[in-house]
């Protein structure tokens, strides 16, 4: 089996909302529901720039898909989860801007933010 290891703002959180409306699609009850039109985009041509992020909800990776080690157990990934969660301060990003990453669109930081990189460098050391 594989994991992977993502963030999602919570359920409640207007940003999710927002999201999930776009998407048409609820990340935490996994219903879809058909997209609407956006500005000048009609509801087709949103549901074919979102069909890919439809897919797997609104959400950050954090650690790409991966197995865990022979020792490992989900119980123990869990464990490891929550101690770092709980170890880490959050990481505030000033401000997110439209962006894209290997052919996806996504929010990212309007400048090279470096708490971001150093938090991402600690998931995958804590988590390799």
């Amino acid at each position: 089996m594989r994991y992977a290891i993502y963030y999602t703002p919570g359920q409640d959180e207007k940003l999710a909302r927002i999201a999930a409306n776009w998407l048409g699609r609820d990340p935490f009850g996994a219903a879809t529901r058909p997209v609407e039109a956006v500005g000048d985009l009609s509801a087709a041509e949103v549901a074919f720039h979102t069909a890919s992020a439809r897919r797997y909800g609104f959400h950050a990776t954090l650690k790409a898909p991966f197995r865990l080690a022979p020792n490992e157990t989900e119980a123990s990934l869990r464990a490891a989860l929550d101690a770092f969660a709980e170890a880490t301060p959050p990481v505030v990003i000033p401000r997110l801007v439209v962006g894209q990453i290997d052919g996806f669109f996504a929010l990212v930081p309007e400048t090279r933010f470096a708490p971001l990189n150093d938090f991402a460098g600690e998931v995958v050391r804590a988590f390799d």
